[in-house]
């Protein structure tokens, strides 16, 4: 479990602290004060080093991608619109300075992942072995390194380059510990939460997203997973005919799946949810925290998670026993961002005298 968090130079991260955490933590604080940053950091940070998982955020932040066919091989290439296209990942666009991200975990220690944006410093030619499409790279190519350490003694470096023809991945052959989970409110990964929900059924542990399900749908006797229409996709039997698909019932019906999915999915790891009160009505969410109090610590797995509702934090404080959950608000002022942790007995006599504590 994570102990402490620090994040500098990462988009609108200038240097933001954040201690103690607990097993669940929620986040909140006005637009742009860094709640979304400050997860995709953490994402990148048990990663251990992964590009690929700093320029996927750049997709979810909707920079463009463009696609080009090569008139030889025909292989269609990805590029980014944009020389730079990690520039928006450095706080004040500036890339002179390195982004780092430090964490203190209970078993991992000290946690250390440094990016760096700079020039390839040599050429060299290889083939991508799933299109067999040819990458060239020349000195001079704009390049993003990973550098990633933690006092289990693991280290890797890994890079990122953009080459004529497209974007070269090169990640160190590193074990990941603890894996991450990160859910935004726009992505939809339908594929990999049915994937989810077939090894749950297959530890015949499906009731755990059952009863969490049903205190949204009482009706709901039982889930599957299946593909009836081409694409795969949960569907439950709500006692009709036939089983009707998730998303029919609504959309507190897939988030609250989706959650439940991600933490099983993740035993002793990391679950970042951005705008957790998205699709739930606010009379349901302190039902919807005692399901994730309950599933984090059957798991052993932790959460991190933004909110804009004072439903929300108020419910999370009703429901959630205090030895497991912090409140975290962000507090953005000249270019700084602070975190100000408020402790069990704190939140409660906040929201008692109606104080504005998001």
């Amino acid at each position: 479990m994570l102990k402490r968090i620090q994040v500098r130079n990462f988009r609108g991260l200038r240097d933001l602290s954040m201690e103690p955490l607990s097993r669940v933590n929620l986040i909140a604080g006005k637009n742009n004060s860094g709640k979304t940053s400050l997860l995709e950091a953490m994402f990148l940070l048990f990663g251990a080093g992964n590009p690929q998982l700093a320029l996927n955020a750049n997709v979810i932040r909707n920079i463009s991608l463009v696609g080009r066919i090569d008139p030889g091989s025909g292989v269609l290439s990805v590029m980014m619109a944009k020389e730079h296209p990690w520039k928006e990942l450095f706080f004040g666009l500036d890339m002179d300075g390195s982004i780092q991200v430090l964490g203190a975990h209970a078993s991992l220690g000290e946690m250390v992942l440094h990016i760096t944006a700079g020039v390839s410093q040599k050429s060299y030619a290889a083939v991508e072995q799933s299109t067999s499409a040819s990458m060239t790279s020349q000195v001079g190519d704009p390049a993003l390194t990973f550098s990633y350490s933690d006092s289990g003694k693991d280290q890797a470096e890994s890079y990122v380059r953009v080459t004529a023809s497209g974007l070269d991945f090169n990640r160190a052959d590193v074990e990941v510990p603890y894996a991450a989970i990160i859910l935004l409110p726009r992505s939809a990964a339908t594929e990999e939460d049915v994937v989810r929900l077939g090894k749950l059924k297959q530890q015949k542990r499906d009731d755990l997203i059952l009863n969490a399900l049903q205190i949204i749908e009482p009706r709901l006797q039982g889930i599957e997973e299946l593909s009836g229409n081409g694409a795969p996709a949960i569907w439950g039997d709500i006692g009709l005919s036939e089983l009707v698909p998730l998303s029919v019932m609504g959309d507190g019906m897939v988030r609250l799946a989706r959650l439940v999915l991600a933490v099983s999915a993740v035993p002793g790891g990391l679950v970042l949810v951005d705008e957790i009160e998205n699709g739930f009505h606010h009379a349901l969410l302190p039902d919807v925290w005692r399901v994730i109090d309950r599933i984090v610590l059957q798991s052993n797995a932790q959460v991190f998670a933004t909110t804009h509702s004072y439903e929300c934090v108020k419910a999370a404080q009703e429901a959630l026993s205090s030895e497991h959950f912090l409140y975290h608000r962000l507090d953005a002022a000249d270019s700084m961002v602070r975190c100000v942790t408020y402790t069990p007995d704190s939140i409660e006599a906040a929201i008692r005298h109606d104080m504005e504590v998001r």
